[in-house]
């Protein structure tokens, strides 16, 4: 959903920038819960306040329910069909595909630099060799955001002669 969510989100309905929607994305990884919920709240109040997170989540629950109920009820009466279950890898296959081209335009907008890139590798290996919550990993970008921004902040006033 998060592919489509960002495209209908900046480019069709021109609501927020790319950035505020990558920003909202990785919020919503760090909190518990689904993403594209969480991502389509935080989007909802930031469009129309309250009421616009409220009916977010009504319309990003409703037509999710409503389909996982009748997928449901087909597929208790199918089950154990071999063409039902290459069906599913066909699926599997093609939301890595869309995962992978929401990662490829996160990359894009968020590697702006070379200690970007070092802090995107740096978390990708260490995403994969230790079991540590997602939440972690945005905590110490969080962090180095911060420490980064300021020391650049500090370097540019010393060329400046203490002048921003």
């Amino acid at each position: 959903m998060l592919p489509m969510l960002e495209r209908e989100i900046v480019e069709n309905r021109k609501w927020l920038k790319n950035e505020d929607v990558i920003d909202i994305f990785a919020v919503s990884q760090a909190l518990p819960g689904v993403i594209a919920l969480n991502s389509a709240t935080q989007i909802g109040f930031r469009v129309n306040g309250m009421l616009g997170g409220l009916f977010a989540v009504l319309g990003a629950v409703t037509p999710s329910v409503t389909i996982i109920t009748l997928i449901a009820t087909v597929l208790s009466m199918v089950w154990g069909n071999p063409i039902l279950g290459a069906a599913f890898n066909g699926i599997g296959i093609a939301v890595c595909a869309l995962i992978l081209n929401t990662v490829v335009k996160f990359l894009k907008t968020s590697v702006a630099d070379v200690i970007c890139a070092i802090i995107f590798f740096a978390s990708l290996v260490c995403s994969l060799v230790f079991k540590i919550s997602p939440f972690i990993y945005v905590l110490a970008g969080i962090a180095l955001g911060i420490i980064i921004g300021y020391i650049k902040k500090t370097v540019k006033k010393g060329k400046n002669g203490g002048r921003t």
